[in-house]
């Protein structure tokens, strides 16, 4: 059976898809390419979200919104047909998780889901 995004998270995820793609693009502009952020909730710190070498916190450019209890992922890729970005937004709606995996850039087998996943 396939996994349905919620209408209200789907649009609050193309809404975080836009704030993010601004953010990477200033970004990219200025560093020659993407930032990346590490797993982090919405209602966490987001002081230490960046991988080392990264001096900007991915949040400080595209705040994660407290709209939904969600976490989202962000790794840049460099691949064979050029560079883009891949952000992961997670959730759960009662006991159970899921994973939706959007792709920013050349690669679209890149992008996977909404999946339901085990952690």
């Amino acid at each position: 059976m396939p996994v349905v995004i919620p209408p209200p998270l789907g649009e609050f995820v193309m809404t975080e898809q836009s704030a993010i793609a601004a953010g990477q693009s200033a970004f990219f502009a200025t560093h020659g390419k993407y930032g990346q952020q590490y797993r982090i909730a919405s209602d966490d710190d987001e002081t230490e979200d960046r991988p080392p070498g990264q001096t900007e916190s991915f949040a400080a450019i595209a705040p994660l919104s407290s709209a939904f209890s969600y976490e989202r992922q962000i790794d840049e890729y460099v691949g064979p047909s050029g560079s883009g970005y891949v952000v992961t937004h997670f959730w759960a709606v009662g006991a159970l998780s899921y994973s939706l995996a959007v792709n920013e850039g050349p690669e679209d087998w890149r992008s996977v889901g909404p999946l339901e996943i085990e952690e």
